[in-house]
């Protein structure tokens, strides 16, 4: 999600502010924001939240978009399955 959009969203709904570019802990918490609102609007389906996420909602549902949509959940679940594993150790 670019940051623009990411502040737009935060901004429309009062819950970031500041220098998202600069700050990662804000945005970090507008990431987490959207990443929540993407979530209510697919059902509380964290995969399609992170798709949406990824390629925004406008073109979520463009078939043009669902290799990149799939690469990038793809990528998510890699990176949990190895923090679970770093975590075991």
């Amino acid at each position: 999600l670019s940051l623009r959009r990411q502040r737009q969203m935060c901004i429309r709904d009062r819950s970031c502010y500041g220098d998202l570019e600069n700050d990662p802990q804000m945005n970090i918490k507008c990431g987490v924001f959207v990443l929540e609102h993407y979530k209510k609007r697919c059902d509380n389906n964290l995969q399609c939240a992170f798709e949406m996420y990824n390629v925004g909602p406008t073109n979520f549902y463009k078939d043009e978009y669902s290799k990149a949509r799939e690469r990038y959940f793809t990528k998510i679940t890699n990176h949990k399955n190895q923090l679970l594993a770093f975590k075991e150790n």
